[in-house]
């Protein structure tokens, strides 16, 4: 497991986590690390505009750096935003069917 975060590990429980033999933990920015080999799985929490957060996905996807992915797409409020739940997943759907094997 790789996590990345460019802030560094703060308290007694990161600490714990970092000693385990199949962690390891990489300060950067997330948005631009990329691993230097294709990865099972990549998890993304991250709080990005949604259409920022695709951007970083379909990057990930086309240079096929992970077999499989989880992807949490947060929504701004609209008001602020002017951003509609239907215009992120229109995007979402058209941007995926765009890259070969993605299912």
């Amino acid at each position: 497991v790789i996590s990345v975060d460019r802030v560094g590990p703060t308290g007694k429980a990161m600490e714990r986590l970092l000693e385990r033999e199949n962690l390891d933990y990489v300060q950067a920015d997330a948005l631009d690390w990329r691993p230097n080999r294709r990865v099972d799985w990549v998890f993304c929490d991250m709080t990005l505009h949604p259409f920022k957060s695709l951007e970083v996905l379909v990057d990930w996807l086309q240079h096929r750096l992970c077999r499989r992915f989880v992807w949490t797409l947060k929504y701004p409020p609209k008001k602020s935003s002017g951003v509609e739940y239907l215009d992120v997943t229109t995007r979402v759907q058209s941007e995926l069917s765009q890259i070969p094997g993605v299912v």
